[in-house]
């Protein structure tokens, strides 16, 4: 990768690892605020932290060996920003007791739905096989999110 590119994807999967911890605190907060779902929420930030650990080794790989890595298919620095305002208004509404946990959910579905959950191994492509699978590994977790999620939604709905 080119030192601009490497910049570039280092500043990418730093705010990448935010917004997952941020996803994290989100569900751990619907943990709180929602207890007989509490192991529900708190499954759910556990993963995502496990995300944010994955995104900083291979960012921390990037930076001490760059050529095992080029630049992605899209460069979504600055949507994967406005998702993180989007998710601090949901956190915000979550924390003064404005949402409900079907709100909540129907968040949780979002959040799993959005680019950034969908597209780390397009936007940072590794040359070594080790980070491929754990870059998949994100995307095939979020998938299990969202299963996980319109589950409990349905679960909820038959009480």
């Amino acid at each position: 990768m080119s030192n601009s590119n490497v910049v570039y994807s280092v500043r990418l999967m730093e705010v990448m690892a935010q917004a997952e911890k941020r996803i994290a605190a989100f569900y751990e907060t619907c943990g709180q605020q929602f207890p007989l779902s509490r192991k529900f929420w708190e499954g759910l930030a556990c993963e995502e932290k496990g995300h944010a650990e994955i995104i900083d080794q291979v960012m921390h790989a990037a930076i001490e060996e760059p050529e095992m890595f080029e630049a992605g298919e899209s460069s979504p620095l600055e949507a994967l920003q406005a998702f993180m305002s989007r998710l601090e208004s949901g956190f915000e509404m979550l924390t003064n007791d404005r949402l409900t946990e079907r709100n909540a959910l129907l968040m949780a579905y979002l959040i799993e739905n959005t680019f950034a959950e969908h597209s780390y191994a397009r936007a940072i492509k590794a040359k070594d096989p080790d980070y491929v699978r754990n870059l998949d590994k994100l995307t095939s977790d979020s998938a299990g999110h969202r299963t996980r999620v319109l589950e409990k939604m349905k679960e909820q709905e038959g009480i």
